[in-house]
This record gives C-alpha cells, structure tokens and sequence, in this order.
C-alpha cells in the first residue's frame, strides 16, 4: 500500500497527461510510412563485429524516397529500434531530412 501510495503521489500527474502507451520506434515508423502508402520500412544488418558473445550490430533502415538511417546495438532489436528513431528524427528535423516524398 505504501508504495502504491508513493507511485499514485510521485507519477499519477504524468499517466493523467497522456494514458496511452508510448509506442516503440519501429512501431512509429511502420505506421507512420503506411499511413503515407510508402510500404513497410526495410531493415538490414550493415555490419557484425566484435566477439560472438558480445557482438555489435549495424542496422540500415530504408524507406523510399529518404536517406538511408544507421544504427547500433548489442543485438539486432536494439540497433533496430534505434535506427527507426534515428530515421524519425531525419523525417521530423527538416533542414536535415533530404526527401522526395511527402
């Protein structure tokens, strides 16, 4: 009870502000490429290194019409998220973003 108190008192003002939960960035960035009839964003390991049991991965993403966006990671999900959110930010900074399509 204690510490349901504390979390009610400590963070109820911010689940008031929004009760969605956030959305992962690959789950932004898919819908976000549906919604504008761009087909689903691609994916790629770039490059693997270092050793096989703690290996960094290089993910590319790419959607038609942007620059290609990289990121790395320990592990294939994590350079993944982290390449979306790198593409979201090329998508939303526009003096950075180099597109065709809108």
């Amino acid at each position: 009870e204690a510490a349901r108190q504390f979390v009610v008192r400590n963070w109820q003002g911010l689940v008031d502000e929004d009760p969605t939960p956030p959305k992962d960035a690959k789950t932004a960035l898919q819908e976000w490429t549906q919604a504008r009839d761009l087909g689903l964003p691609e994916y790629s390991v770039s490059a693997q290194s270092g050793p096989s049991h703690a290996p960094t991965f290089i993910i590319t993403v790419s959607i038609k019409g942007y620059s290609d966006q990289n990121a790395s990671g320990p592990s294939k999900r994590r350079a993944e998220q982290d390449a979306a959110a790198a593409m979201l930010n090329h998508i939303a900074n526009p003096d950075a973003a180099s597109h065709d399509v809108e």
